[in-house]
């Protein structure tokens, strides 16, 4: 009969101990009301031993002047009110690092506008937003990144083979390049616009190095390049399956430049 007991206790404490991680695991608010806040936050993010669920919510707007790299899953959104984060020097913009860190912009059915603003200088080179070593982001509706004039890298990229940015609402518009996948990374777009960029080179939407372009919906519109004024693909993957690319110019290949 105690063998039994101690038995039973014995799966009771295995079973507890297998839960435990996942009781832990919270979701973690952080207030930003200022630039230092939001350096400040960041770094406590990345400093913390437990894979919570953090999220960033902007009390005021405010004016990113360096690089900010976020090694834990973090979503950033708008507080109460539409809200906005401007971009301003050549080292300026948010990063996401490492396999299973996932960075939302905004959120979900979130009704609060979230944007994301160049000073239009043509000199910074730095993207608003990097995805690498295999991180993921997503953006959502209400979200606009806007006035990115550098003909340098683009608003958005995404570098790694498992590194993912999936487009699910939102606009990207009034920009140079939108957008530059290299290196085996995906962009997947499901929905939103990219809308009315121009850049000198080849593709609004750059696909470089085994990438991959899968288009589910959405639309690009009013752009223009020197070559694939809506989309560029150098030896890699586009997959088409919904979706729109109209109006849109470049030196050859309006819509569509793609080589191997």
């Amino acid at each position: 009969m105690n063998r039994k007991i101690w038995k039973a206790l014995g799966i009771v404490v295995c079973m507890l101990a297998l839960a435990a991680p996942h009781a832990m695991a919270e979701t973690i608010t952080h207030m930003v009301t200022a630039d230092t806040d939001f350096a400040k936050v960041v770094k406590n993010i990345n400093a913390s031993g437990v894979d919570d669920e953090n999220v960033i919510e902007l009390c005021a707007d405010i004016t990113l002047t360096g690089n900010h790299t976020l090694k834990r899953s973090t979503t950033i959104k708008s507080k109460d009110e539409d809200r906005k984060i401007s971009i301003n020097g050549s080292n300026a913009g948010i990063t996401v690092a490492g396999e299973g860190t996932v960075l939302n912009l905004g959120a979900k059915g979130y009704d609060k506008k979230l944007t994301i603003e160049g000073d239009g200088d043509a000199k910074i080179q730095v993207a608003f937003v990097t995805v690498s070593e295999g991180a993921t982001a997503n953006m959502y509706e209400n979200v606009t990144l806007q006035n990115r004039k550098s003909t340098g890298n683009a608003c958005i990229v995404i570098m790694g083979s498992k590194s993912v940015f999936n487009m699910r609402g939102g606009v990207t518009e009034n920009c140079s390049r939108a957008v530059i996948a290299d290196s085996g990374a995906t962009f997947h777009m499901f929905d939103g616009e990219i809308k009315d960029c121009k850049v000198n080179s080849e593709g609004v939407i750059l696909v470089n190095g085994e990438s991959k372009f899968i288009m589910d919906g959405g639309t690009i519109s009013g752009c223009e390049a020197g070559a694939g004024g809506g989309l560029y693909a150098d030896n890699s993957t586009i997959t088409i399956s919904n979706g729109a690319i109209s109006g849109c110019k470049g030196g050859c290949g309006g819509g569509l430049y793609a080589k191997n």
